[in-house]
């Protein structure tokens, strides 16, 4: 995979980053233009054929964009390019854009920890690897820290990213998939992310985040219980579980579960929905 500036024709680095495995084959920039699939990436193409790649355009006004279906995008942005069969829903990344603020609002108390952050911190060993995985505006990544631990923190959404980084959080842009490391970290938190997963790829998820633990490793998860897949008021995406599912999800992946919680609370949307929160211990 390379890198390459197409707006003068000549190869070049300005401002290019890709983000994901090395399956996101393609080429793209800073003015939108993209080409996958069998093109050189030295001349001026200005299509895209191809599927499942997909452009996340940062300016301004970011947005996510198919080059499957439409790479004719010329803004000047940034542009951050993740190939493969992404976990990531385009209305839900859009929402978490534009709302981000909104969203960081609603998940302020007043910088103090909840009660199931402490449990984790308490779980971690002292200055412990930690991976915040759906990190959103960064609060409980900023707590972590405080608490002593080494964070390393990722969200699909730009928005969320920069907010995080706002706080002191060395936050990046990665989705799920890209989770590809092996027995580097102490704990994961994964607070109200995996729920935007499609059901299908989540045992995937699970298990990529046992192979990242070192055994002995906890992974804190939350989600929202119920049946099916649909969307909320503001077009999230959501996936939703029993707690029997759930509980199954983990073993299967070589969790045990630690802890149960169950409870409702009011989100974004203004709903106020059941939730089901496990901290589990890689075996």
């Amino acid at each position: 995979m390379g890198l390459c500036n197409q707006s003068d024709g000549q190869s070049g680095c300005n401002r290019i980053c890709f983000v994901g495995a090395t399956r996101a084959l393609g080429v793209c920039n800073d003015w939108g233009w993209a080409c996958v699939g069998g093109h050189e990436p030295d001349r001026g193409f200005c299509r895209c054929i191809g599927s499942g790649f997909r452009i996340l355009a940062l300016g301004p006004r970011a947005a996510l964009v198919d080059g499957a279906k439409d790479a004719n995008n010329r803004s000047r942005a940034d542009v951050f390019a993740t190939g493969g069969n992404m976990s990531v829903d385009p209305k839900t990344l859009a929402v978490y854009n534009e709302k981000a603020a909104d969203y960081a609002a609603t998940l302020d108390h007043g910088g103090k920890a909840g009660a199931h952050l402490v449990r984790f911190i308490a779980a971690i060993p002292a200055g412990g690897r930690v991976l915040d995985l759906g990190c959103g505006p960064g609060g409980s990544a900023h707590l972590m820290m405080q608490a002593g631990l080494d964070v390393n923190a990722v969200d699909a959404s730009p928005e969320m990213v920069r907010f995080a980084q706002s706080k002191g959080v060395a936050a990046r842009i990665a989705t799920f998939d890209d989770l590809d490391a092996a027995g580097v970290y102490d704990g994961v938190w994964a607070n109200f992310s995996l729920l935007h997963a499609p059901r299908e790829k989540l045992s995937m998820h699970f298990g990529a985040i046992a192979q990242a633990l070192r055994v002995g490793g906890h992974l804190h998860v939350g989600m929202k219980t119920g049946k099916g897949n649909r969307r909320d008021r503001l077009e999230r995406l959501y996936t939703f579980v029993e707690e029997v599912e759930l509980t199954n999800l983990l073993r299967d992946a070589g969790f045990d579960v630690v802890t149960t919680r169950t409870g409702s609370d009011i989100g974004l949307a203004g709903t106020n929905d059941p939730w089901v929160i496990m901290l589990a211990r890689k075996n």
